[in-house]
């Protein structure tokens, strides 16, 4: 690449330009700062770091966009999951739900009708 963009007659800091990846991203180091400074907001949340840098990715690396969107992610997750077999089981009752078989990696495969 480098040496097809000295061929072409282009700036050499347009190709660091292109080479830097989109406007406005963070290094591979600020990128683990960011990351690590979103996990202390959420110390004692169960939440690994490439969660936390799809959040962080997702709000154009904002600490504080991120640490509210993650916070309702995390809100909504305690409030709907885990789903029990009792609120399943009506669907189960009515087969509108059927499991096929089997995908890729042995994940069940079902079908609702």
């Amino acid at each position: 690449l480098r040496i097809a963009f000295f061929r072409s007659g282009r700036d050499p800091a347009e190709m660091a330009f292109w080479l830097a990846g989109p406007k406005g991203e963070p290094s591979a180091d600020e990128q683990q700062d960011l990351i690590k400074e979103l996990r202390g907001r959420f110390g004692s949340e169960p939440v690994d770091d490439v969660t936390l840098r799809r959040f962080l990715i997702t709000r154009s690396w904002s600490i504080d966009g991120a640490a509210v969107m993650l916070q309702s992610h995390l809100k909504w997750r305690t409030e709907n999951l885990p789903v029990t077999q009792e609120e399943v089981q009506p669907i189960l009752d009515e087969r509108k739900f059927a499991l096929l078989g089997s995908g890729a990696g042995g994940r069940p495969v079902f079908i609702l009708n």
